[in-house]
């Protein structure tokens, strides 16, 4: 899998992005929330999304990775992995994570 940022204020990408993101349950879009967003990263196969996440001010949100993903465990804490390091280079060390409650157990 290639991971790499993109920038969701391009529509193509935004709309990719949010596709993956509703077939992953996932469908809070308001300019509010995606205006914040200073990074987004996407693990992509073959030009396909297989997952996601971003960082918005001190907060890592909007984090999904595909079922279909061989390895979930291992993709999920390189996912985390890559936006802890993200915002450390960004000076921001304190983070917290805005998710769905039955995924709070993930990131303890």
């Amino acid at each position: 899998m290639e991971v790499r940022e993109i920038n969701i204020h391009l529509k193509r990408n935004l709309t990719k992005w949010q596709k993956f993101l509703r077939f992953n349950g996932i469908e809070v879009f308001s300019e509010k929330e995606t205006s914040s967003i200073d990074k987004t990263f996407v693990w992509e196969e073959n030009g396909e999304i297989l997952a996601t996440g971003s960082i918005a001010g001190n907060v890592l949100k909007y984090i999904a990775i595909c079922s279909k993903v061989q390895g979930h465990g291992e993709t999920f804490n390189s996912l985390v992995s890559k936006l802890e390091n993200e915002a450390a280079m960004m000076g921001r060390f304190h983070l917290f994570v805005f998710t769905k409650p039955q995924y709070s157990q993930s990131f303890q």
